[in-house]
């Protein structure tokens, strides 16, 4: 039975790289319970060659220096120690957490790969972050944009296009909503912010001047920023100015809601409509 965190480091001094790595691991008070079983001499002499309690490490010679005895004899309270705390039933469990948590971050680092190498949206992509929501930031930017502009489909603009690359406009996405009460057709500026940081007042008066100076030419009446990661408190927009500037703010909540509410339409330009999503 080996623990990560009895590994002693090249360099003298310094806490090894894997027990650093595994620091926020293993379980500090169930390490305690494990040295109770060792005499104080055999405890002390543990904590000091794997750098328990101060993060330093000491050579067995300047433990031995420390006890007055050989490095032999520090070599051998040392087997003599860890026999005894591999024979505990606290080493078992403390085994098992561990593997469980290096398991659980090796699946974590191998999904976020995974997801970072998407290069289009799919019907699996799309289930799977119906459920798990929580991963939409690890989605590359141009993947995240189709995935809004897929949702804005379903949710029953009549036009969605991606116009991201257009020179024309500052526009992410450009859609089109039938008006409820005329039959007028509103014309949607979209800004997507998939930052981890939240949007500020910035952003928000670069798409206001980009509605205004593009306006002429895009026939824009609302402008829409999706931010992933929410807004900050903006103390100069209230929302009745953002709402009579014509800006719409949306965060994940909306995202979320989007894709618990998705249903494939014909408008939509990436997945197929006869695609069904059960409910759960």
């Amino acid at each position: 039975m080996r623990f990560k965190f009895l590994t002693r480091s090249p360099e003298i001094g310094k806490v090894s790289t894997e027990k650093t790595k595994n620091s926020g691991i293993v379980n500090l008070e169930m390490i305690k319970k494990l040295l109770v079983s060792l005499s104080y001499r055999e405890r002390e002499i543990i904590k000091l060659l794997y750098g328990i309690g101060d993060s330093y490490t000491y050579t067995y010679e300047e433990i031995g220096r420390i006890f007055k005895v050989s490095t032999s004899t520090i070599r051998r309270l040392e087997k003599k120690a860890i026999r005894k705390i591999q024979e505990t039933a606290e080493a078992t469990e403390l085994l098992l957490t561990s593997n469980e948590a290096d398991k659980d971050t090796k699946i974590q680092i191998e999904l976020q790969n995974v997801l970072e190498s998407i290069k289009e949206l799919s019907i699996e992509l799309l289930l799977y972050l119906k459920d798990q929501p929580e991963n939409l930031i690890k989605l590359p930017w141009n993947v995240f944009e189709v995935l809004v502009a897929e949702c804005l489909a379903s949710k029953g603009f009549d036009e969605v296009k991606l116009v991201g690359k257009n020179p024309k406009t500052a526009a992410d996405i450009f859609a089109i909503e039938k008006s409820n009460r005329s039959d007028s057709r509103i014309r949607y500026f979209i800004e997507i912010k998939r930052w981890k940081d939240k949007v500020g007042v910035e952003i928000i008066d670069r798409v206001y001047g980009a509605i205004q100076s593009e306006k002429a030419t895009w026939g824009w009446h609302i402008g829409r920023i999706i931010s992933l990661a929410g807004f900050k408190k903006m103390f100069k927009y209230t929302p009745r100015k953002l709402e009579l500037m014509g800006i719409e703010l949306r965060n994940k909540d909306d995202i979320v809601t989007w894709l618990d509410d998705y249903r494939p339409s014909d408008k939509g330009l990436w997945l197929p409509p006869d695609f069904k999503i059960m409910k759960n």
